[in-house]
């Protein structure tokens, strides 16, 4: 008897259906979304080292979307999306505070697979152009251990447990508040440095209600929060609220010193110990253990929340805000709207200018920059394009690249020309970046770094110098939040311009 059509139409879709069931119970297998970490209470600090389990990640396109505007789940799926977020067994606590529920939901599961193996749909999650609401602590346990900074999956669940809790732990916590008057980038490494003070001293780490210094942020965050500071972009330090700090249970600390117990060269003891434990026979400097624990710290602090990232993903896909030109062999230009995202291979130049050369940091011009990419992309042919994403607070250094087309070095001549990727934020090379924020208004400017900062992460390669915070914080957040840390970074400086900033 021959089969119908209809049969074998069945039959086929059998069969996919069935490869794909298979397919998705292999991802779940690898990618083992629960991180069972083991990680130890803050209240107890000599907690062993559990073994992590690696997850696999690759690389595919997916379209880009906006979620709803307020970029709130539903009310069905809200409590699906706290699974996996709490560490410890007794009394868990998730980012949003509450118990977890028994599991996740088969489409949870789906939504962490697709997020595993689609590394754009990381990049579509960043922004808030995914439909799927994933936690932070998702987001982290499916992604490959190799691709991260040593033990990333274990310390971020600790700082989860350590900085959210209960009502009533909240009521009895000591607590240090902070503000550091100077760019974003040094806030948020300064405020690194007292977190690292506030686990070591079991306080929970909390901006300023109002920064009375800088003043990032409209009063109320410019929708009527009860906040004026960094949280107007960044998810609350921790679910307990201000309500619960008092001048009795409280300090605000200055740059180092009494009443902090670690210097700004140390980190967490039972990081330390975590990671001796992990690397028994690795002997850890002072400077590489500071570097580590401030990308971790940075990545905890800066998690846009939903309002930032739906303001910048808004940006992010403004085609005419975005261009990219390219050299043509007649000496012409071609441009046309970046896409998004940018094109593999893409290579990040962020060029510091402003306050930050006046004393700081050496001026290091483009030509360093180029000539560092150049040699190597030559190096590296197969994979690296000479796409440059330039970004910086001086208009010059973008009218200077508009113009380059070839970079010779001591290698030979190249055999393709440069293009250019740049985007229309504001800038101003005359004032350092706390003063741009009067000038042409806090909430626009800060979005407007922070889109700069997200499009760096874009990219598979970097040239800066880490003698800038802002290359230290790119540097930080696209090793641990994109797990792009066997990427290259390519360093313009010498090593003694920035590895001993206390600062980092």
């Amino acid at each position: 008897m021959v089969p119908s059509a209809c049969t074998l139409a069945y039959v086929g879709v059998a069969s996919v259906l069935l490869l794909n069931v298979l397919t998705w119970a292999l991802l779940m297998a690898q990618s083992a979304p629960h991180c069972n970490c083991d990680c130890a209470s803050p209240r107890e600090p000599d907690g062993g080292a559990a073994p992590i389990r690696s997850s696999s990640s690759s690389s595919s396109s997916s379209s880009s979307s906006l979620p709803p505007t307020d970029g709130v789940a539903s009310s069905s799926s809200s409590a699906q999306q706290q699974s996996s977020s709490a560490v410890s067994s007794s009394g868990p606590v998730t980012e949003g505070g509450k118990e977890d529920p028994p599991g996740p939901s088969v489409a949870k599961e789906l939504a962490l697979a697709r997020h595993a193996s689609n590394h754009t749909a990381m990049l579509r999650w960043l922004y808030g152009m995914q439909d799927e609401d994933l936690t932070w602590l998702e987001h982290y346990d499916v992604m490959d251990d190799r691709d991260l900074p040593p033990l990333t999956k274990r310390v971020q669940h600790y700082l989860y447990q350590h900085q959210n809790r209960n009502d009533s732990e909240c009521a009895n916590a000591q607590y240090i508040t902070g503000t550091y008057n100077g760019g974003l980038g040094s806030n948020i490494h300064v405020l690194s440095h007292w977190f690292s003070n506030a686990i070591a001293m079991n306080r929970i780490m909390l901006w300023d209600q109002y920064d009375q210094s800088v003043f990032y942020a409209d009063p109320g965050c410019g929708r009527g929060e009860a906040v004026t500071n960094l949280e107007c972009y960044f998810e609350p330090m921790s679910t307990c609220g201000y309500t619960y700090v008092t001048g009795r249970n409280s300090f605000t600390p200055s740059l180092h010193g009494p009443p902090l117990i670690l210097s700004n060269e140390q980190i967490p003891p039972i990081f330390l110990k975590w990671l001796r434990a992990e690397y028994p026979t690795v002997e850890f400097t002072k400077d590489g253990l500071k570097f580590w624990w401030r990308a971790q710290a940075a990545a905890y602090i800066a998690r846009l929340n939903k309002y930032t990232k739906r303001a910048v993903a808004e940006l992010r896909l403004q085609e005419s805000m975005h261009h990219m030109i390219s050299q043509t062999a007649a000496g012409g230009k071609l441009q046309v709207a970046a896409p998004f995202p940018l094109p593999p291979g893409t290579i990040s130049m962020h060029v510091r200018r402003s306050d930050k050369i006046n004393g700081e940091m050496p001026k290091h011009e483009l030509a360093e920059y180029y000539t560092k990419a150049e040699a190597f992309v030559n190096r590296n042919p197969l994979f690296y394009r000479k796409i440059a994403f330039v970004t910086t607070e001086d208009s010059t250094v973008i009218e200077e690249a508009k113009n380059v087309t070839r970079v010779i070095t001591d290698e030979g001549s190249p055999d393709t020309l440069w293009t250019l990727v740049y985007s229309d934020t504001v800038r101003d090379d005359t004032m350092a970046p706390y003063q741009q924020l009067v000038n042409f208004g806090k909430t626009m400017t800060v979005r407007h770094w922070l889109l700069s900062l997200m499009m760096a992460l874009e990219c598979d390669m970097w040239v800066g110098t880490r003698a800038s915070n802002w290359n230290d914080i790119i540097d930080e957040l696209r090793c641990v939040w994109l797990g792009k840390c066997r990427l290259p970074f390519q360093e313009v400086g010498a090593n003694k311009e920035w590895v001993r900033y206390w600062w980092r």
